[in-house]
Formats: C-alpha cells, sequence, structure tokens
C-alpha cells in the first residue's frame, strides 16, 4: 500500500507507521538545517557595519544636501566673522 506524504490515516500496520515517522523526523531534520541556513545570512548581513551604514544611507535620502552646506558655510561665515 503507498501512503500519500501528509495523510496518517492510512497507516494499518507498524512498518508503515515507522516509515512515515522516519520521513517525518527527516523532512523536520532538513527544516531545522533550512531554518538554521537561513538564520546564519540574516545575521551575516545585519552586521553593525551593515546598519549603520543602512541608517546613514536612509538618513541622507530625507537631508537635503543643499541645506546641509548652507547651514554648515553659514555658520562657516559666523564664525570666520568674529
Amino acid at each position: 500500500m503507498k501512503m500519500r506524504d501528509n495523510n496518517y490515516q492510512d497507516i494499518r500496520t507498524l512498518d508503515e507507521l515507522n516509515a512515515a515517522i522516519v520521513r517525518s523526523r527527516g523532512r523536520i531534520e532538513a527544516q531545522g538545517k533550512a531554518v538554521a541556513e537561513s538564520y546564519g545570512r540574516v545575521q551575516s548581513f545585519y552586521t553593525p557595519q551593515t546598519l549603520v551604514t543602512e541608517g546613514v544611507r536612509k538618513a541622507t535620502r530625507s537631508l537635503s544636501f543643499y541645506g546641509v552646506a548652507l547651514s554648515l558655510v553659514s555658520n562657516l561665515r559666523k564664525r570666520l566673522a568674529r
């Protein structure tokens, strides 16, 4: 009797039960490995350097370069005039 993967109602014998358990454990282990690999990729991507870089990039998108440059020049002129 060939069983479908997720239909445990078809289990009638101890051998079928053991085969279903082995398949289930295999799927669980494969999913665990996939989660561990995914976690490793996420962990390597979100380093402190990449978080700071991304934060600066997002902050600079909202700032006007000309506004910042003009305020720096204005402050510099005030300090030089003293």
